[in-house]
């Protein structure tokens, strides 16, 4: 199994502000399994990864997927090595966001096409 299986846990069961204790009991495991799939010590079963992404309402292949970018697919040699960390991490935003359009039927989509007009408010004048 790939090694940050326990990472998405994680980052979906804070995103979702759920405690690990609270995650075992909807998953029937203990809390001390939850930390270790977390830390990346043991890796879920099936069974387990299954009821997991039915939590979290997301494909259990969501699991399996690589939010890497490597050298192979973007020349990122000629960047320093902070503009690589940004690039990664907005890449890794682009998947999470991707993976959230499909849980919500684009609804992310609509809420930032949203047309906010300033001009109509009284209040943003003096700014």
């Amino acid at each position: 199994m790939p090694k940050d299986i326990g990472k998405k846990i994680k980052s979906l069961r804070l995103s979702y502000g759920m405690t690990q204790e609270e995650l075992a009991n909807k998953a029937d495991v203990s809390k001390s399994i939850i930390s270790a799939y977390e830390k990346g010590n043991r890796n879920p079963s099936f069974e387990v990864l299954e009821k997991i992404s039915e939590i979290f309402n997301v494909k259990e292949v969501y699991f399996f997927e690589t939010d890497e970018i490597n050298e192979d697919m973007l020349d990122l040699s000629k960047l320093y090595e902070y503009q690589k960390t940004i690039i990664r991490q907005v890449y890794q935003e682009f998947v999470r966001a991707n993976h959230y359009e499909e849980k919500y039927d684009n609804l992310s989509l609509e809420l930032l096409s949203l047309d906010v007009d300033m001009d109509d408010d009284d209040e943003y004048d003096d700014i």
